[in-house]
């Protein structure tokens, strides 16, 4: 993720002041909102509606984990090249500029280096050609349009020959089962929309267990949840409500790639912020009803601007005081073992901050903790490390 790297050396050269990356980071954020807010308004062509999108994504509290992670660079980059992508493609379909077409290839390709699954945005680009600009699938193999589909393997292609370079081949997939993977991906499917709806608390490191127990009750909500996504997708296609339908989709690309690399102690983890582009989708669809609701009559843009208070102040209950738990290592630490105490990573982190703050019995105790209740843990030598170093 070169992106990353980049960002932050650029900004050590401005300041190595913690204040500054962070000042960089909500640059970012603002950014990718403003950019939320112009895409909808090409899109729709309706500034009521792209300003409630706008505000709605802005406000969300999911968003936290990102704004409030100074490494959470690549979620931020990969929102604002995406949002770039799109919004020069309406522009190109609008115009017919080979100018527009190629920013649409340069920003791609940007994407793929701020995160890897940009590999997936050609789909978006489809389905808004498809759902806003009447585009058939027999079209795509005319050949005007399917040159212009196959320039995307192009900046793909380099993007992969220099990863390879870099990394070689070969991913960790972890050793689960069929089942397992199978029963995960919806469950975490399900829990992402929950997330996204009811945002709290949250947690750095919620807890989650892989299964493959498809008779449990947690898998039966969360199969019907599903079922009830697709419904409303399909729905929303039959009815040419094609902005629902696109925000439908996108929240299913986007957070497929997360469901797709199940594997290993990180991707099965359901990290809040892998709901932050995820997270756009709730507020298009929200931003739809307020801006349908606004203009319906005098009594409906009440219960809108009741709705946004209610959304906007719930929100800030909970961001305030979360954005306190990010004050520094420890307090994070801390507050992610009162939420999930078997995340072994995090303990053994605490126990390192106590050790190098001189507080050597409590380093002792974390570290204990570790031996005691995690023998079989993956790095348990770094608790008998850390008790050895007491």
């Amino acid at each position: 993720r070169p992106i990353h790297s980049l960002s932050v050396l650029l900004t050590y050269q401005i300041s190595s002041e913690p204040w500054f990356f962070h000042l960089v980071h909500l640059f970012y954020f603002f950014a990718a909102v403003s950019l939320v807010f112009i895409f909808i308004k090409l899109l729709t062509k309706d500034i009521l509606f792209a300003f409630f999108t706008g505000l709605l994504f802005l406000t969300n509290p999911i968003n936290t984990e990102i704004v409030n992670w100074v490494s959470g660079i690549p979620e931020l980059t990969f929102t604002i090249f995406t949002l770039l992508i799109l919004i020069f493609h309406i522009q190109y379909r609008e115009s017919g500029s080979t100018k527009k077409l190629l920013l649409v290839y340069l920003f791609y390709f940007l994407a793929l280096f701020a995160k890897e699954p940009a590999a997936f945005l050609p789909l978006i680009v489809l389905c808004l050609d498809i759902l806003f600009f009447r585009l058939k699938i027999r079209d795509l193999f005319k050949l005007k349009e399917l040159k212009r589909y196959v320039l995307f393997a192009v900046p793909l292609i380099i993007y992969s020959f220099m990863r390879y370079i870099v990394l070689g081949v070969g991913a960790q997939f972890g050793e689960f089962t069929l089942a397992e993977r199978i029963h995960t991906a919806i469950t975490l499917f399900a829990y992402y929309i929950g997330k996204l709806l009811y945002p709290y608390p949250l947690a750095l490191y919620p807890p989650f267990e892989i299964s493959s127990n498809f008779k449990s009750f947690p898998f039966f909500l969360s199969f019907i949840t599903t079922l009830i996504f697709v419904g409303a997708l399909f729905f929303f296609i039959k009815k040419q409500k094609n902005i629902l339908a696109f925000s439908f989709i996108w929240f299913a690309v986007f957070l497929s790639p997360v469901l797709i690399v199940i594997g290993g102690y990180w991707q099965y983890r359901p990290f809040e912020r892998y709901l932050f582009i995820p997270g756009i989708a709730l507020a298009i669809i929200l931003g739809y009803v307020c801006s349908r609701a606004f203009v319906y009559s005098r009594g409906t843009r009440y219960v809108v601007a009741l709705l946004l208070l209610f959304i906007i102040g719930g929100s800030w209950l909970i961001v305030f005081p979360r954005n306190k738990d990010w004050r520094d290592s420890e307090a994070l630490i801390t507050k992610t073992l009162q939420q999930n105490p078997n995340v072994h990573l995090i303990r053994r982190e605490l126990g390192e901050i106590y050790f190098q703050k001189g507080e050597f019995e409590k380093a002792k105790v974390e570290f204990e903790y570790l031996i005691e209740k995690a023998p079989h843990w993956k790095d348990i030598t770094m608790a008998y490390k850390g008790l050895g170093d007491y």
